[in-house]
């Protein structure tokens, strides 16, 4: 069977954003970039904060009383309404920003004359025509200010210009949700920016308590007049209701009313407590009588019990039965002294009943005289009820007049009322708002600000840097890391090789290149690296292990002859006979490196029909055979995919463990693509950060090319220190490699030219 495994990198955190490791490695790659314009913003922001022209800001704070209640102590006369919510608060606002008001303050400070807002503020002609186009927008969506539309000709030019200048010196706001607002100006002289804040905030106030002022007399001027009419109106009422009085004979009393209806008025009331006195002695007679037929406790009727006569017999009756019970006990019944004593007891007790018949029969003459009187009264209310009647038309014309009378004085009355709150007010006008703090004298420039500067040029160059060094990466042509080659391509990276500077290829002192370093030193990283590139070959087809292996990348200078070499002379000292077949006819380093070029080698071998072994020859150091390409020919694809070179490779791979042919590259001419065609696997060289992207996928697309035999990547000549700024390593061993065999740190990565 005739398969291939992959070798998957492990588990990431994630694949579809940014970890923190990728953010670090960015940061750490492109610091420089970002320290750079950072610094540049910086010093920019700097240099503008120091050369722009320093302005200063005055702020004077007034407050605005919202209930306007009047210094009189009740309600005003001028009726401006309340300034309870936002709307009234903004209108101020607008008020204070008018141009009627500015208009005035200007011309009380001379401003028309002054070199800030004069002739001398005049703007350049990009000012002016941007200052035209606002206007003509706002004139479009009717926000220009009304106050300076109605008067804009009768003012004189430099009035205009002043005024338009301090509109735009000027900012008005409200602090919050309170009632006080701040007017703050912004000039280039801190003393005349101190001075226009409070002159505006003067001029406020003086045109608030000018317009109550004004608004008072013309209401005192309005009343006074309608009050002149009043005065008639209420004496002829007055008038009208005394003449129908007199008419009709009708008395005024008091109270108000005709005699008559005060008359009735009075029975009335009498009537009423009258048959209420009836009522109560008719109860009284009433309980008393029901007592005595009942020989009930006489005790219980209030007149008898507050009797003083009834309680002196009784306590004699309670002497004479003591009395009598004391002689009972000494002499017995028939004693004459007993006798006596009873028969005074018996006389008691007759005096105490006539006592109580006298009393009953007072309170029924009390009745009786009660109700005479309500007989009386009723008759006499009767008899006055019958005058009245024919009153009544009369007394509703007399009502009508009067309301008449009244409604006219009660309105005269509070004409005379307001009127006098009027005057005063003219006189006395109420503050409805107040300086509470002035404008003081600005000891600091509100702008520029060269702390806020340098934060602002910090956050952009940073902000600008970052996107600057993103977009670097973004433009970078070549592959950056194995996880993006694996995205783009779709083939795995075997494996991750480094690049080997000259200080780190000495060996015994001298200088030796890469391929003998890797044999010199077996525990290096790069050393590590081609063995996992061959193990990663051997394992993309576990049950037919391929022993033919072709070695090319897309263009030249991507290390791949390096690698041939580096691979073969690995599996070499690993104690495989191994064939290294320098296949690339065009510029065969291979050749040159093993100090073979125009020696008899793979050309002859194709051309004459001669046996390769003849050309082959050995390396002394590792056993290596080395097939060079030999003479120069013209035509090397149709030798390269000749027959004689599928059967050299098939004679070659029964007396070889591993046969390596070092290719040209795949996209500058078609011989990778024929060698392609005879090989197990491929071996694909992409150097770190240099090939493009474009160039590569497009190689691969070669319709020749047998991409299906490519075993994988190898990801060649990575600086390693700069690789661990992307996050990710060919093979994550490499970070602790060294760490394990104890050669870490002792291979720097600088940047060298390989071979092809």
């Amino acid at each position: 069977m005739h398969g291939r495994v992959q070798l998957e990198p492990p588990v990431e955190e994630s694949d579809d954003s940014f970890a923190l490791p990728d953010i670090i490695g960015f940061l750490h790659r492109r610091w420089k970039f970002i320290i750079a314009i950072t610094a540049v913003f910086v010093v920019a922001a700097l240099v503008l904060s120091l050369v722009l022209t320093k302005q200063y800001t005055a702020t004077t704070q007034i407050f605005i009383d919202a209930k306007q209640n009047s210094l009189l102590g009740r309600d005003s006369i001028v009726a401006e309404g309340a300034l309870s919510d936002t709307t009234g608060i903004d209108s101020q606002i607008s008020l204070i920003k008018s141009g009627e008001l500015l208009r005035r303050v200007v011309e009380a400070n001379k401003l028309e004359t002054d070199p800030d807002f004069g002739l001398a503020a005049e703007p350049g002609q990009l000012a002016r025509f941007r200052g035209a186009l606002v206007g003509f927008v706002n004139s479009l969506l009717g926000s220009i200010d009304p106050a300076v539309e109605e008067v804009r000709d009768t003012w004189s030019p430099e009035v205009l210009r002043a005024v338009n200048r301090l509109r735009d010196t000027i900012d008005v706001r409200r602090q919050g949700r309170t009632y006080v607002v701040d007017i703050a100006v912004t000039l280039p002289n801190a003393r005349k920016a101190a001075k226009i804040a409070n002159a505006v905030a003067d001029a406020y106030i003086v045109d608030k308590m000018q317009t109550r002022f004004d608004q008072a007399r013309r209401a005192a001027d309005w009343l006074a007049d309608r009050i002149k009419v009043m005065v008639d109106e209420v004496r002829s009422a007055e008038q009208a209701v005394a003449a129908f009085r007199a008419q009709h004979n009708l008395l005024e009393t008091a109270k108000g009313g005709t005699v008559t209806e005060q008359q009735m008025a009075d029975l009335n009331t009498q009537l009423i407590g009258l048959r209420a006195e009836v009522a109560e002695k008719r109860a009284k007679y009433e309980q008393a009588k029901a007592l005595v037929a009942s020989k009930g406790n006489i005790e219980a009727i209030p007149d008898v019990l507050r009797s003083s006569v009834i309680s002196n017999l009784r306590n004699q009756a309670a002497q004479v039965t003591t009395r009598e019970a004391d002689l009972l006990a000494r002499y017995g019944r028939s004693h004459p002294q007993v006798v006596n004593v009873q028969a005074e007891r018996r006389d008691v007790e007759r005096q105490i009943r006539q006592e109580v018949e006298r009393i009953i029969a007072n309170l029924k003459n009390e009745y009786d005289v009660v109700q005479s009187r309500e007989a009386s009264l009723a008759g006499s209310l009767g008899a006055i009820s019958g005058q009245t009647g024919t009153d009544n038309k009369v007394a509703v014309e007399l009502r009508e007049l009067e309301r008449k009378a009244t409604a006219a004085r009660t309105l005269y009355e509070s004409f005379l009322s307001r009127a006098k709150v009027a005057e005063e007010e003219a006189t006395l006008t109420d503050r409805d708002a107040r300086v509470i703090s002035p404008a003081m004298i600005p000891v600091a420039a509100s702008f520029p600000r060269p702390s806020l500067f340098l934060a602002l040029g910090l956050v952009l160059g940073l902000a600008l840097g970052t996107a600057g060094g993103i977009g670097l990466e973004l433009l970078a042509p070549g592959f950056i890391s194995p996880k993006q080659v694996e995205e783009v391509l779709g083939l795995p990276v075997l494996s991750s090789i480094p690049v080997l500077g000259e200080e780190q290829r000495r060996v015994n002192g001298a200088v030796v290149p890469v391929p003998r370093y890797i044999v010199s030193n077996p525990l290096s990283h790069v050393s590590e690296a081609v063995r996992s590139l061959r193990t990663g070959v051997q394992m993309s087809n576990v049950d037919a292990p391929p022993k033919v292996i072709q070695v090319t990348s897309a263009l030249p200078s991507e290390g791949k002859s390096t690698l041939a070499v580096s691979l073969a002379l690995s599996a070499a000292a690993a104690g495989q006979r191994v064939l290294l077949i320098d296949g690339d006819l065009r510029h065969p380093s291979t050749s040159q490196f093993f100090g073979l070029m125009n020696k008899p080698g793979l050309v002859e071998s194709l051309v004459s029909e001669d046996n390769y072994a003849d050309a082959m020859h050995k390396d002394p150091e590792s056993g290596l055979h080395v097939l060079p390409a030999g003479g120069k020919t013209h035509h090397p694809p149709d030798l390269l995919g000749s027959e004689r070179m599928r059967r050299l490779i098939q004679l070659a791979a029964g007396n070889f463990d591993y046969v390596v042919i070092d290719s040209p590259p795949l996209a500058p001419v078609v011989d990778a693509a024929v060698i392609s065609q005879l090989v197990d696997r491929i071996i694909f060289t992409v150097a770190w950060k240099r090939t493009p992207r474009e160039a590569i996928s497009q190689a691969l697309r070669n319709s020749s090319f047998r991409l299906n035999k490519v075993a994988g990547v190898a990801f060649n000549m990575i600086d390693e220190k700069s690789m661990t700024t992307y996050g990710r390593y060919g093979y994550y061993g490499s970070k602790y490699y060294g760490r394990y065999y104890g050669t870490e740190g002792s291979e720097a990565a600088p940047k060298v030219q390989l071979l092809n």
